[in-house]
């Protein structure tokens, strides 16, 4: 019934842990699990393949770009229903059974995205978002959208006038969770080639609606999307791959003078984020460490078991300052980094449903039952982090 296909690129803990999610959600349904990696140097097969017997690895030698490998994975999968899954992501364990029952029960739904969190529980806008046309790029890079971030004709880039949690109809989805029928890819195709990284959604979910079907935003679901834990947000390299990709799809999609406009704002922009990186330089990326942890050590939530299992861990890392806070709160501490285990204590929907909405601006870690690794992220603008190995 469902083919989850994830690209993997050096995030082998975040993998782990969306792993185990992945696989808990798709317990009594007909699922099979993909994992494409794209010639990651972090020893991802040595690290995965023996914890995961079940999931379907194929190695890459060498990064070809994350719509190559998703094709690559769609290639060799089965289902009726796709999932392109990002591999820093961690799903509830209802996930898949509401979602697929969603996309199946219209004739003219075409692909379905849900209701994402960053690690510190804020709300991510890219979950629904409009086509990238001239003036809403405008609005996103000149800043108006934050001015006015319900604003139908000023957010129009992030479908800010749709409530954040209504289902409802847009144009375009994010890759982090991209449902869709095999039937609808065999009329529009799979992702475009063409671009390495970025915009491959936008392209995609353009396609399926000129195709006549519908793109729906499901906020029935909420995952988290720890966003970016494999790719750099604030450097050039990032920036020029972005606006590449932005460039890439007015090209194809638009005539050639409103083409021409676009592209020219967004070498525009390129060029002002460059000057403004320069002056304030800011370092990101993802870490497999952490940095000493804050006031109150970590405060470990789970059974007995749980906690000698993460201090163990830790242990391994150095890191002593470490606490049982047993079954856990109503609600985060105000103190110390919290460490959320996955188990006999908490489901993984309980897990989402205690940081969504806390924004508490520092580091919440999941640890899944057996797992050997820990995750985190203070904030989507912000390196995520992983202990593990």
């Amino acid at each position: 019934m469902l083919s989850v296909i994830i690209v993997n690129y050096n995030v082998k803990f975040f993998l782990e842990q969306c792993l185990c999610s992945v696989l808990k959600a798709g317990e009594g349904m007909d699922m099979e699990v993909i994992v494409v990696d794209n010639g990651s140097s972090d020893g991802s097969r040595l690290y995965l393949e023996p914890l995961f017997p079940q999931v379907r690895f194929f190695w890459e030698k060498e990064n070809r770009g994350f719509g190559r490998a998703c094709n690559y994975g769609l290639e060799r999968s089965t289902g009726a229903c796709i999932l392109f899954l990002n591999p820093d992501t961690i799903v509830p364990e209802d996930c898949f059974q509401q979602t697929v029952s969603f996309l199946q029960s219209g004739e003219n739904i075409g692909a379905l995205g849900v209701r994402m969190i960053d690690g510190s529980g804020c709300f991510l806008k890219e979950s629904k978002r409009g086509i990238p046309s001239v003036l809403a790029s405008f609005f996103k890079f000149s800043g108006l959208i934050r001015l006015f971030p319900r604003s139908p004709f000023f957010a129009r880039y992030y479908s800010g006038h749709l409530p954040e949690k209504a289902t409802n109809k847009v144009p375009v989805l994010s890759g982090a969770y991209f449902l869709v029928s095999r039937d609808v890819l065999n009329n529009t195709g799979g992702f475009d080639e063409a671009f390495f990284m970025y915009g491959e959604d936008i392209d995609l979910s353009y396609r399926i609606e000129k195709a006549g079907y519908d793109n729906y935003y499901f906020p029935g679901v909420t995952i988290i999307h720890f966003k970016g834990e494999s790719t750099a947000k604030t450097n050039v390299k990032y920036l020029k791959a972005f606006y590449r990709a932005m460039s890439i799809f007015v090209k194809k999609h638009y005539p050639w003078y409103k083409a021409i406009l676009l592209t020219g704002f967004v070498q525009c922009m390129l060029a002002v984020k460059r000057i403004v990186l320069f002056i304030s330089p800011a370092s990101s990326g993802l870490s497999e460490a952490t940095a000493a942890p804050a006031k109150g050590g970590f405060l470990v939530f789970g059974t007995e078991d749980d906690y000698a299992g993460v201090r163990e861990i830790l242990s391994r890392h150095g890191i002593a300052n470490t606490k049982y806070g047993g079954a856990g709160p109503a609600a985060l501490p105000r103190e110390g980094e919290p460490v959320f285990c996955e188990g006999a204590a908490y489901s993984f929907k309980e897990i989402i449903d205690k940081i969504d909405g806390a924004d508490n601006n520092r580091n919440t870690w999941i640890h899944a039952c057996k797992s050997h690794s820990l995750v985190s992220s203070a904030s989507s603008t912000l390196s995520g982090m992983a202990i593990g190995g």
